[in-house]
């Protein structure tokens, strides 16, 4: 492997990472949250799914 195939494999890492940590918020397929880039954002100050 070359400096690049490291460096691709690294950010490909980084990516699965970012995609559980979504997979895994409690607001995922919840209508009131989103994702902004990579912060979660919801409107209501308490979770309704917690009701």
């Amino acid at each position: 492997m070359n400096y690049i195939d490291e460096l691709r494999e690294q950010e490909l890492e980084k990516e699965r990472k970012i995609e559980e940590k979504k997979e895994a918020h409690k607001c995922t397929r919840c209508v009131w949250g989103r994702w902004d880039g990579n912060v979660h954002f919801c409107m209501l100050p308490r979770c309704i799914k917690n009701k």
